[in-house]
Order: C-alpha cells, then structure tokens, then sequence
C-alpha cells in the first residue's frame, strides 16, 4: 500500500490496529476527514500534473484526480451527520 500523505500539522497517527477501518479521504490519516484533507489535495492538485496523482485519489471516479475530488473531500469535511 501506498504511505499516506504526511504533514507537519496532522494530528498524531491513529492506533496501528484502525489504518484499515480510515475514510480513504482522510489523507493526512488523522482518523477523520476534515478541511486539512481537502487542503492537502488541493496543494497536490495544484502542484502536480492530474495524470501524476494516485488514482486512490479519484474519489468521484471520474478517472481524473482534480478539483472535483478536492471539492467532494470538502464536503464531506464540512457535512452535518445525521
């Protein structure tokens, strides 16, 4: 498996025995998804050509990696669960 994204300000790393239960959309894996996630794919949107980026990424499988998989974390970030 690939190493997820890692960033100075992400939350300390979940207990080992959770990694596989994460939101694939937490990608700083700080064991939720949050506007940090849609920033840190936005930045990799941006400094990275869309057909360099991991397909794991493509989270509205719509075979590219861009601003609508940034937009699509975001709104999970910000969603009000029932």
């Amino acid at each position: 498996p690939k190493e997820p994204l890692r960033t100075a300000w992400a939350a300390e790393a979940p207990p080992e025995e959770t990694l596989g239960r994460l939101d694939p959309r937490d990608l700083d894996r700080s064991g939720r998804v949050d506007i940090l996630d849609a920033m840190l794919l936005a930045l990799r949107v941006g400094e990275a050509r869309a057909d360099r980026l991991s397909g794991e990424w493509d989270f509205n499988l719509d075979g590219r990696v861009d601003g609508g998989d940034v937009e699509l974390v975001a709104a999970r970030a910000v969603a009000i669960d029932a």
